[in-house]
Order: C-alpha cells, then sequence, then structure tokens
C-alpha cells in the first residue's frame, strides 16, 4: 500500500442501519406491526429516506411527507443524543490524521442533522473538511458509490489517493466501486458477512495504523 494516499475519509459512529432502525421505531407511532415489513423492505442497498417514504405509502397511503419527518426527527433526536456510541479508537485516529495534515471527509447516508448532532456531541466537528449526506444532498445510497466521488471532488483528490474507513458492507461496497483504497472495520453488533472485499480488514479504529497507507 506504499504512496497510496494522503488523505482519509472516516464515518464517525457505530450506528449501521440507524436510519433504518428510526425508520422502523417511527411507522411504529403510524402504523403498528407493519413497521416491520416497512424496516425489512427498506433494508434493500441503496435505499435513503425519501425511498423509505415511498415503501411506507404503499402500507399507509394517507402518511405524509411532513409528519413522517415530524416523528422520524424525534425519534433520531432521542437516539443519537442518548444511545449512540463512538467506535473505540475513532477520536485518536482523527486527530492522529489531522495532526499528520491528512484531509477527512465524512460521507454517510444518515441525515445531515443527525450527523451535526453526533459531531457536536462529541466534539468531532472540526476535524472534517467536508460533510456529506446521500439524504440531504439526494444521492442514491450506499452501495452506489455516488457520496464517495462527490466527497472526492469537494476535497479536490483522486481515488487512488484516498482511503476509506467503513462499516458496514454497503458502505465497503461503496468505496471500492469509488476506486478508494478501502479499510473495513466490522461492528460485529450490526455487521455479519464477508468483508473479503476490503482491501483491509481491521477488528477496531485502534489498530489502524496510518504508516500502513503511506
Amino acid at each position: 500500500t506504499q504512496g497510496i494516499t494522503r488523505w482519509l475519509f472516516t464515518t464517525n459512529h457505530k450506528d449501521i442501519g440507524s436510519m433504518y432502525l428510526i425508520f422502523a421505531c417511527t411507522m411504529f407511532f403510524f402504523g403498528g406491526i407493519l413497521a416491520m415489513g416497512i424496516r425489512c423492505e427498506l433494508f434493500k442497498p441503496g435505499l435513503n429516506l425519501k425511498d423509505g417514504y415511498a415503501v411506507a405509502q404503499q402500507y399507509k397511503p394517507d402518511l405524509t411527507w411532513d409528519s413522517m419527518i415530524e416523528q422520524n426527527s424525534k425519534v433520531a433526536t432521542v437516539i443519537y443524543n442518548e444511545m449512540t456510541e463512538l467506535m473505540p479508537g475513532v477520536i485518536e485516529l482523527l486527530q492522529r490524521a489531522k495532526d499528520s495534515n491528512l484531509r477527512i471527509g465524512l460521507a454517510s447516508s444518515t441525515s445531515l442533522d443527525w450527523i451535526n448532532i453526533v459531531l457536536q456531541r462529541f466534539n468531532l466537528d472540526h476535524f472534517f473538511e467536508v460533510k456529506l449526506s446521500t439524504h440531504s444532498m439526494g444521492l442514491p445510497g450506499k452501495p452506489k458509490p455516488d457520496v464517495y466521488l462527490e466527497a472526492m471532488k469537494q476535497l479536490g483528490v483522486s481515488p487512488q489517493d484516498t482511503v476509506v474507513l467503513e462499516d458496514s458492507i454497503h458502505g465497503v461496497t461503496a468505496a471500492k466501486h469509488a476506486g478508494a483504497f478501502t479499510v473495513a472495520v466490522p461492528n460485529p453488533e450490526w455487521n455479519k458477512g464477508d468483508y473479503s472485499i476490503a482491501d483491509m480488514v481491521l477488528v477496531s479504529l485502534a489498530d489502524f495504523d496510518l504508516s500502513l497507507i503511506k
């Protein structure tokens, strides 16, 4: 991996599947047990919140976008303010990357409002030059590579100079399709599956050595 990167993208929390969990909780307020069926459909790759709304309307045709967003935001605020935890080693890694003058971006399928809750809660905002959300930008969700390609564009870097840290299969697939060197750090509580597509697989972010990719 010598010479592969001067740049680093990283996700900042471990709640993979959070959008789907939040949406499912929200739908319980509107549609009871039908939320489980909706949540199962939402686990199809590449969906964002607007896609989820289209799925929800199949079960509850009178559901309005505004009412769904309002309730969704209430549930998300509780989850991100009280339940979300950082992956071990993330703050230390971000600090080492910044001290090494690496440019850091965040590319997520989560709403930008929710991303900002986490960044402010854990005082992480200052690490990131670019923060992108497929939901907020209307981009296809992961495993489509669009959000990573846009982040590279905004940072002014090429795929071969980019390292992506990901904790989900969909994220790893998106990063690889974007042409980046991809490091998988699967969360055992959420993610099961074959991560062999990644260029490197780690148990923890605390195990990531920046010198391995310079």
